[in-house]
């Protein structure tokens, strides 16, 4: 499946949690009911597709890289992170990401849930990003 591309239509996330589990390549194995409904995706069009595809290109990589960084360490992950839905539109949500982990003390994927934000958090979460950006190059 080809990245979609974003638009600067905003979805208003209110209400619902959306759950989705990865696999250590970071592929989408599990969605709930909730996942559908805020995505637009149909399990079969999200299963085993990669994580990325979710992510609005203005979350910095560096963003991405410590939260990758913190989950292959075994230690949970949160944050305000902007999403793209199957149709080009966008929604911040908040974001916490546990590690799974097994007997012998390794990662074997992760599980996500995303919760809707606040205005406050997305402002300030928004001009933090600005900047990072800017400096990314």
């Amino acid at each position: 499946m080809e990245a979609v591309t974003p638009k600067d239509e905003e979805f208003i996330y209110e209400n619902g949690v959306s759950i989705f589990q990865l696999d250590l390549e970071r592929e989408i194995t599990f969605i709930n009911r909730d996942f559908i409904k805020i995505n637009n995706y149909s399990k079969d069009e999200i299963i085993s597709q990669k994580y990325n595809l979710l992510i609005h290109p203005n979350i910095p990589k560096a963003i991405l890289s410590k939260m990758w960084e913190t989950l292959r360490s075994g230690e949970n992950w949160n944050g305000i992170i902007q999403y793209i839905r199957k149709d080009g539109s966008f929604y911040w949500s908040h974001t916490d990401i546990k590690s799974l982990i097994d007997t012998n003390n390794n990662v074997t994927g992760y599980i996500s849930v995303v919760k809707p934000t606040s205005i406050k958090m997305i402002q300030e979460t928004t001009q933090i990003y600005k900047k990072m950006l800017q400096t990314q190059a």
